[in-house]
Order: C-alpha cells, then sequence, then structure tokens
C-alpha cells in the first residue's frame, strides 16, 4: 500500500529505517534525551495513570515544554503497553489501541522536536527524534507524511538535495494514496511548498514553479480563497518566501537588496 507508515524506499534510505530494537539506537536516544531534557528534581514522584499522563502532556505541549510532553507520553505509552487490549478513549482513532493512539501523539512531539533540533543545527539529534517518530507513527499515513518532510529539511540541511527529493516524491505519493481515499483533511501544500525550495536549489526552475503554483491552489482551496493576480510579487512570490523559510534556504534579494517580504 503506497505510503504505508513502516515502507521504506529503497537502500538510499535504509541508513534512516526506525532502528528502534537496536541498541546503537537506544543509546542515541537516551543520550539525546539526557542532554535535552529538564527534569525537576524538587518534584517528587507521582503515581498517575496513563490517561493523566497525556493530559499532562497536552498541557506541557500548549506551554512549549515539548520535552516534558515528550517525557509525559513515554510513561504513558509504557502504561498502555503494560495494559494491551484497551480501546481509544478520544474516539478520534477509528478503533485503533490507546497505545497507538498514544504513540502518534508522541511521534508528533518528536517531529516537533526534531525541527527545533534542526534549527539549532543539532543534526545528529534530529536525525535521532525522526527514526523515534517514524518508528512511533506506523499505520498514520498523514503523520507519515510529516515525517518524511522533516526528513527532507534533515537531508537538505545536510547537503543531500537528491535525497531530500526521494523523501518528498514518497511524502507525494503517501498524500495522493489519502486523498485517493477520501482523506479530504490533510493538505499537503508544505511538501509542494518544499518540493519548490529543492528543486530551486537543484535548477529545476520549470519543476519548481509547477509545484509552487500546486502548493498556491492547494492553500486556496483550504482558505477558501480565490486566486489572486499579482504578477509583480503577488502568492508566488509568497510560496516561494514559505518554501525556503520552510527548509531554511536563503532567502532570494529583491530589488532593492532586501529580502522577500513574507506576509
Amino acid at each position: 500500500e503506497a505510503g504505508g507508515a513502516g515502507s521504506s524506499f529503497g537502500a538510499e534510505a535504509e541508513d534512516d529505517a526506525p532502528g528502534d530494537g537496536s541498541s546503537r539506537f537506544g543509546t542515541q536516544y537516551r543520550e539525546l534525551v539526557a542532554r535535552y531534557r529538564r527534569r525537576p528534581s524538587s518534584v517528587p514522584a507521582v503515581q498517575r495513570s496513563a490517561q493523566e499522563l497525556e493530559e499532562l502532556a497536552a498541557v506541557h505541549r500548549g506551554q512549549g515544554e515539548l520535552w516534558q510532553a515528550m517525557r509525559e507520553l513515554e510513561g504513558a505509552l509504557a502504561l498502555h503497553i503494560r495494559t494491551p487490549g484497551r480501546g481509544s478513549q478520544s474516539g478520534r482513532g477509528g478503533g485503533q489501541s490507546a497505545a497507538v493512539e498514544c504513540g502518534w501523539r508522541l511521534a508528533d512531539v518528536c517531529n516537533s522536536l526534531a525541527m527545533q533540533l534542526l534549527q539549532d543545527s543539532d543534526c545528529a539529534g534530529c536525525c535521532t527524534l525522526l527514526k523515534c517518530a517514524q518508528a512511533h507513527g506506523q499505520g498514520n499515513h498523514a503523520l507519515y507524511a510529516t515525517t518524511l518532510n522533516n526528513f527532507a529539511c534533515y537531508h537538505r540541511r545536510n547537503g543531500n538535495l537528491k535525497l531530500a527529493l526521494a523523501y518528498l516524491s514518497r511524502a507525494v505519493e503517501t498524500e495522493a494514496a489519502m486523498t485517493a481515499a477520501g482523506n479530504e483533511t490533510h493538505r499537503p501544500a508544505d511538501t509542494h511548498l518544499n518540493l519548490c525550495a529543492v528543486y530551486s536549489e537543484l535548477h529545476s526552475h520549470h519543476k519548481a514553479m509547477h509545484h509552487a503554483k500546486h502548493a498556491l491552489r492547494l492553500l486556496r482551496e483550504e482558505l477558501g480563497l480565490p486566486m489572486p493576480s499579482a504578477p509583480h510579487g503577488g502568492p508566488l512570490a509568497h510560496a516561494h518566501a514559505h518554501a525556503h523559510l520552510k527548509l531554511g534556504l536563503p532567502m532570494p534579494s529583491a530589488p532593492h537588496g532586501g529580502p522577500l517580504a513574507h506576509a
């Protein structure tokens, strides 16, 4: 099935397999968590249920405390695994188990943290968290597409444009399968904006333009807005600026030497 969360796409991506069963990956993950996570030493440990831990994680996330949110979700997931067979508590998982849904939330947080680390130039930490996101996000195609996009950002930052393109192409396949299945809740505009940026760096400007226009159409449909006609610095320039920001590319210069305006 196209875009399955556990699928891979050839030898070029083998190094980025989740590998959560390997001792090497486990060591990398533990070292990363020890380096970044702040544990409050003055607060005594409190026995909480999995549901309480997930609620606490939601509070931490709402306050931007993603490392703490990840800790609570890890604890909740461990409790769910110890008591298998429980149904979804949220009613949003289409019958998925509580452990699976908790794993998806953990994968989502790992994706967010990975992009923070990438912005801080911690590429090794970013890759570790993306592998964790890929491992825990299995079965959720929208989450898988997001992880693929983030892997593309990681590889682009390391100068591997062809590999970034491979991840984005797989994301497009995943999103196309979701659309064909009638899933209209996921809008793949970001994928096409990222493709625009990568193709631009590869000097394939015709393809970059194609994906920029496609992203504009998707964004217009999502917002219910008509496409404005502004041939000089209109929506296409905005999309290209968004794409450069998304992948951390240098912004092109405006006619007067300043960066392109980003509305």
